[in-house]
């Protein structure tokens, strides 16, 4: 990038910053982009036709909280083994979104063996915890519901199906996730608010999973 181009950005960069506090905070919309392809190679996202990571997204892999003081955002997923998609995001000011990319596979009926793999996005809304600890979970698949296990409490997870749970009084803070005695993650909910869970089928036939806490900072 030539040093024209640098400033260009830089001066974009600082106009927008500027925007954003003359607005205040309450007038800017968050949200995060998450992996959840279980796909080899990267994901590059791209937000109103610009790379937000020119490296790309590895599946399991996620960005920040990204917040920005238009109300519609033009989201692109592209990887190399499949086709590209689109995406707008509504966003709600002072509000976070979790926007999740993951693949949708066509399988052939007769040989078992996957045609093609479609790229599709998912959103995730943050909860309100009210200084409680819950999450959010959300299993990304075409296939049957399974058992995941938390800390030994088996949770079925039904395809494209959000699930709330709390935490109640629990003393443990680390929590693991396990599908069929396979440890996929953990996570740690030793602040109050609300985590994100996301499952997903991984190319291999195993799961992935990806955790965050589900807050705007």
């Amino acid at each position: 990038m030539n040093k024209t181009c640098k400033l260009l950005l830089f001066l974009a960069f600082t106009a927008l910053c500027g925007q954003l506090h003359a607005q205040g905070d309450g007038a800017v919309g968050y949200f995060r982009l998450a992996n959840a392809t279980g796909l080899d190679g990267e994901l590059h996202f791209f937000m109103d036709g610009e790379d937000l990571n020119p490296k790309g997204y590895k599946s399991g892999e996620t960005t920040g909280s990204l917040g920005v003081a238009v109300p519609t955002v033009k989201l692109t997923a592209k990887h190399p083994l499949c086709d590209d998609t689109e995406y707008q995001i509504k966003l709600q000011p002072g509000e976070q979104t979790a926007v999740i990319a993951y693949v949708e596979p066509q399988v052939d009926p007769t040989t078992g063996e996957v045609k093609k793999r479609t790229l599709k996005f998912s959103t995730l809304q943050r909860k309100n915890g009210k200084g409680k600890r819950t999450a959010t979970l959300l299993f990304l698949s075409v296939s049957q519901p399974i058992e995941l296990d938390m800390n030994g409490q088996p949770v079925t997870l039904t395809p494209m199906k959000q699930l709330d749970i709390g935490f109640g009084d629990a003393r443990s803070t680390g929590v693991s996730l396990s599908v069929d005695k396979k440890t996929i993650g953990s996570l740690d909910i030793e602040d109050a608010g609300d985590y994100a869970v996301i499952v997903f089928d991984k190319a291999d036939g195993t799961h992935g999973c990806i955790t965050f806490y589900n807050t705007r900072h």
